[in-house]
């Protein structure tokens, strides 16, 4: 038969809310890992979005760094994965990157030192992200004893949906309050440092016109939410499972 929790539901409750959103950060950061792992799928990006053409408008106007245009994909791409290792290593290598032409011989440094700084700020931003993530994962597992001492629940299904709708709904009306490009130079102002570089044109930064910034970001941000919600998914089930011992007998 069932095996009922005992006393002291206002800290089951809590428990439970604390463990379904720290499960979600540790989901979050799976999913963040699995993407880095595939370079954010930047190759398909790459010809969704026609950056292609862009580097054909705007690399010839580059006051800065000449010639990108004259180099083929596959280099593009490789400079791609170059940061996506390197801001997952504190920035290191990045005054290093050259872009090359096609018969090998380097053109120039690909980042400028604005850049590279505004890299390794984004470096220093994924390891504490990574860090809390982490940090959510200790603490997952020790919200899942304190329930399973107590023989407590994890928040029904519809009350988790229910949260995360409204939390959802709020974001949405947010955005739509303050505009998505408000938002996004807000909340950049609020991360980066001050007196930092964070925008940049795309006739002055190879950077920023190979990534066709920020469009690129929003493409990863939905990729990113869905294989969060996967994991999440699974971490849920995962957590009920290992709490089932405790409800039923």
């Amino acid at each position: 038969m069932a095996r009922m929790s005992t006393g002291h539901p206002v800290a089951e409750r809590l428990l439970g809310i604390a463990l379904a959103l720290a499960l979600f950060l540790v989901a979050s950061l799976l999913a963040w890992r699995a993407l880095a792992a595939a370079d954010f799928l930047f190759p398909l990006w790459y010809d969704w979005m026609g950056i292609d053409q862009t580097i054909q408008v705007y690399a010839p106007q580059n006051r800065f760094r000449h010639g990108f245009e004259t180099t083929e994909k596959r280099e593009r791409l490789r400079l791609f994965s170059a940061i996506v290792t390197a801001i997952h290593r504190q920035g290191a290598g990045l005054g290093a990157l050259r872009y090359h032409a096609r018969d090998g011989q380097p053109l120039g440094h690909f980042l400028t030192p604005p850049e590279q700084q505004h890299l390794v700020d984004v470096a220093r931003l994924i390891d504490r992200y990574q860090q809390l993530a982490w940090g959510s994962a200790g603490l997952s597992l020790l919200l899942l004893l304190a329930l399973r001492r107590g023989r407590w629940r994890l928040p029904g299904g519809q009350q988790l949906l229910l949260g995360w709708l409204t939390l959802l709904l709020t974001l949405a009306l947010l955005i739509l309050a303050m505009g998505a490009e408000r938002l996004f130079y807000l909340l950049h102002e609020w991360v980066f440092p001050a007196g930092h570089q964070w925008f940049f044109y795309y006739q002055d930064s190879l950077m920023s016109m190979l990534m066709q910034a920020p469009n690129l970001f929003a493409y990863i941000a939905v990729v990113w939410l869905l294989l969060s919600l996967l994991a999440y998914l699974l971490l849920l089930w995962l957590a009920r499972r290992l709490l089932a011992p405790t409800q039923t007998g």
